[in-house]
C-alpha cells in the first residue's frame, strides 16, 4: 500500500519495490485518502442484503469517523475502538467492522 504521496517510493519502502509505483498510485496513498470519507480506508461490502462497514485507522493517532447509519459492532476488529451513537473513534493502527 502506498503510504505518503509526497515522498520517494510513496513511503512504501526504503528499498526497491518489486512492482513499480508510478504517479498514478499517488491518489491511492493513505496521505491522499485520510480526509476523504469515501476513500477505501472506510468502505461497505454488501452481499445478499447484508452490509458490513470496514473502517481502518492506519495512522499513529486516534481518529473519529461518523458512520452512515446504525451499526452493530462485530467482534473481529483490532486495536482500540469506541462507538457512541454513530460516532466511531479508532485508536492508532486499528480496524473496526460492523453490520449496517
Amino acid at each position: 500500500m502506498p503510504w505518503d504521496a509526497d515522498v520517494p517510493k510513496l513511503g512504501f519502502s526504503s528499498g526497491a519495490p518489486w512492482l513499480p509505483l508510478g504517479a498514478e498510485h499517488c491518489a491511492l496513498a493513505v496521505s491522499a485518502q485520510e480526509g476523504n470519507p469515501y476513500s477505501s480506508l472506510a468502505f461497505v461490502r454488501e452481499r445478499v442484503g447484508e452490509k458490513i462497514i470496514c473502517v481502518f485507522n492506519l495512522g499513529a493517532g486516534a481518529v473519529n469517523f461518523d458512520l452512515p447509519g446504525d451499526v452493530t459492532p462485530l467482534d473481529v476488529g483490532t486495536g482500540r475502538a469506541s462507538l457512541s451513537g454513530r460516532r466511531l473513534t479508532l485508536g492508532p493502527f486499528s480496524a473496526f467492522f460492523g453490520r449496517l
